[in-house]
This record gives C-alpha cells, sequence and structure tokens, in this order.
C-alpha cells in the first residue's frame, strides 16, 4: 500500500509540473478557458496528494478566472469541487458560501444534472450544521428536478440522502421509511449505483441496530461488505467490517471484534480521515477490553497523531 502511494504521489507531481507548463502557455496566450480548466486540474491533483490547501488556491484561481469571463459552467464545476474541500476540511460556512455560487451558476446554465447535485452536497452541509429545515428543502428539490425531468438515474442515491437528513435530526421513523424507498430503487436498474447501493445497506444496518436487532444488522452488514468486494469499493468493506466489530462487541465476542477491526483498518483509505480515526479508536478500545494494555496505548497514540487532527494544531 505505501509503495502505490508513493508511485501516486510521484505521478501526481509528475502531473502537477505539467500543468503549471500548460498554465504559463494559457496566460501567454490569453487563453482564459483554458487556465481556468488547467486550476481545475491543478486542484484535483494537490487534492489526490492531500495537499488541501494548494489544491483551495488553485481553484479559487479558477474561479476568479471564470467569473472574470462569465462562464457558468466552469464557475459551477469549479465551486463545487471548492465547495467540497471546504466540506471535507470541516469548515461548512464556506462550503455553503461556494456551494451556494456553484448553484447560481448551474440555474444559469438550466442543468438539471448538475443542480441535483449541487443541491444534494449543500443539502448535507447544512445538515452538518443542524439547519435541517435548509437541508430538507435542498434534497427536496433535487428530487423534484429528477421527477420532473423524468430522471431515474441513481434515485437510490438521493432518497438515501434524503433519509440521512431525517437521521441527523433524530427523526428515525422517517429516516427509515425514506431509507425503504431508496431500498427499492437498489433492485431497479439504472437506479442505482454501486456507491448508493453500498450506502443503503449501510443504513438499513444502523436502522437495525437502532432498533435492537443484532442480527439482522449483522446480516445487512455482511452484503454491505459483498458489495464492497464485487465492486473492489474499500471505503464499503472497511464500513461492514468495523460495524460488525461494534455489533460483537456488544454482545462481549472481543477475539471476533477484533479481528473485524483489524480488517476495517486495513481497508481504510488515508483520505477516508474521519473514519480512520474511529476505527482507531474501537482498536484501542477493543485491545484494552482484551487486556492488551500497550496494543491500547499504541492505537490510541495513532488515533491522537493522525495527520487530520495535526493540520488543526
Amino acid at each position: 500500500f505505501n509503495i502505490q502511494t508513493e508511485i501516486n504521489a510521484k505521478q501526481a507531481n509528475n502531473n502537477i509540473k505539467t500543468l503549471k507548463k500548460d498554465l504559463k502557455v494559457s496566460f501567454k496566450n490569453n487563453d482564459s478557458l483554458n487556465a481556468a480548466r488547467t486550476y481545475y486540474k491543478l486542484g484535483r491533483e494537490y487534492y489526490g496528494i492531500n495537499q488541501i490547501d494548494s489544491s483551495n488556491l488553485a481553484i479559487s484561481s479558477g474561479i476568479k478566472i471564470a467569473e472574470g469571463i462569465n462562464n457558468p459552467k466552469a464557475i459551477s464545476t469549479l465551486a463545487n469541487y471548492l465547495a467540497s474541500n471546504f466540506s471535507y476540511l470541516g469548515e461548512l460556512d464556506s462550503a455553503i458560501f461556494y456551494y451556494n455560487i456553484a448553484l447560481k451558476a448551474s440555474r444559469i446554465l438550466a442543468d438539471s444534472s448538475r443542480l441535483q447535485k449541487v443541491l444534494v452536497n449543500l443539502g448535507d452541509d447544512y445538515s452538518s450544521k443542524g439547519d435541517f429545515k435548509k437541508a430538507l428543502f435542498c434534497c427536496q428539490e433535487a428530487i423534484q428536478i429528477k421527477e420532473v425531468s423524468n430522471d431515474s438515474s441513481n434515485l437510490a442515491y438521493y432518497y438515501q440522502k434524503y433519509g440521512e437528513i431525517f437521521k441527523a435530526s433524530g427523526e428515525y421513523e422517517k429516516w427509515e421509511e425514506y431509507s425503504k424507498i431508496a431500498y427499492g430503487f437498489v433492485f431497479i436498474e439504472g437506479c442505482y449505483d454501486h456507491r448508493s447501493r453500498a450506502a443503503v445497506y449501510n443504513d438499513l444496518g444502523e436502522i437495525a441496530e437502532h432498533n435492537e436487532d443484532l442480527n439482522l444488522a449483522l446480516l445487512y452488514y455482511d452484503t454491505l461488505e459483498m458489495i464492497g468486494r464485487e465492486e473492489e469499493y474499500s471505503s464499503a468493506i472497511a464500513v461492514a467490517n468495523s460495524s460488525k466489530a461494534n455489533i460483537y462487541k456488544l454482545m462481549g465476542n472481543i477475539p471476533m471484534a477484533l479481528e473485524l477491526a483489524t480488517v476495517a483498518k486495513d481497508y481504510r483509505q488515508s483520505s477516508d480521515a474521519y473514519h480512520s480515526i474511529y476505527n482507531l479508536n474501537l482498536l484501542a478500545e477493543l485491545h484494552l477490553d482484551n487486556n492488551e494494555a500497550k496494543m491500547a496505548l499504541t492505537y490510541a497514540s495513532l488515533a491522537n497523531n493522525h495527520d487530520y487532527i495535526n493540520s488543526y494544531l
């Protein structure tokens, strides 16, 4: 894994050098649109090697150029990406600000596909801020746009995201209601992709846990892991195993919980900071429960010294 990470970083740095040369050519030729596009590509490359500040700077530069030439398509793409960066950093006010810029540009374009995606992203961050009314309004509008345009693509995702807002607001019956609607779409061709299908099964597992039906929850998480392995979707494998580890911890089967939590750790992506830290803390707790204080301290230290935490200090 470390070797592959090193190879990816080397490739990204080579790409960055090439893009910087392209940028100079764009400025020399007064090609503003290509400069904006190049800044977008730069931002993505920087993000891929976890240089978020550099990514933000590149994308912000692209937005200024796109606004200068009044290109709503470029503005929408760049602002949506910058907003997602801020969302990743937990800077929700900045994320919402740029999602609204992307939303305005998408409305000018009358691009229903862009509108749907930006609205759901914006709804996510309103929900994270506790503004559930605005969050629900965003997701409702996204679903309405799909209905009006007869667009059934990935409907499972939109209803799953809608249900998540009710989960966040503590309205668990509504969460279950919309999760089941989303579940219905994972059996209809074109109405889901592997990520939305995985998210639906994860929600169903969490709902079963909430309803204290642990055996049913394990079945849903088994399906989630199966999807992850079929689609080579490592995050799904990691979430499934950490969730099952928690259940076995509740059941008092610490050895099984430790085995599953270790599998989850091995499948965690370095960019999945929140869940990586969560999983390290879970391993620390399980080793402590297993009277392995030294191992518990090792994992607790890894969690406390994670790069994601250190970037805020």
